[in-house]
């Protein structure tokens, strides 16, 4: 059933979190056999396990990115965020991966700032 509901889905948090489930229940089935039958298919286990985990760690990831982030303690960092928010869509959470990046350059008025060929056009 959770095969299905993952296929049914087009939001991939959606998706992430069916095949988490379905891998849970391949585990079940998976040890419900085992103990039954005093064989366990490792393949299934194997397959469960490994997959499984990573359908997990993916829905995590995604779960976090929709929680809503920490307010800017910069006022600069602010009112730089709102303004790419405004120009270009970009969300807080990746400019405060764009900001681990970056730097802020302070010049004067009259300043050369790109000499030559370095230039962009």
């Amino acid at each position: 059933v959770s095969f299905f509901l993952a296929a049914c889905f087009g939001d991939v948090l959606f998706l992430r979190v069916f095949l988490t489930c379905a891998y849970i229940g391949l585990l079940c089935q998976a040890l419900h056999i085992g103990f039954t039958t005093y064989t366990f298919p490792i393949d299934m286990l194997f397959w469960s396990v490994f997959t499984g985990a990573l359908h997990a760690w993916a829905a995590g990831v995604l779960i976090n990115e929709e929680l809503p982030p920490k307010p800017l303690k910069d006022p600069i960092d602010q009112a730089l965020c709102s303004f790419l928010y405004r120009r270009t869509g970009m969300v807080q959470r990746d400019f405060e991966r764009l900001r681990k990046r970056g730097r802020y350059n302070e010049y004067q008025r009259g300043d050369v700032l790109c000499i030559g060929n370095t230039a962009r056009h």
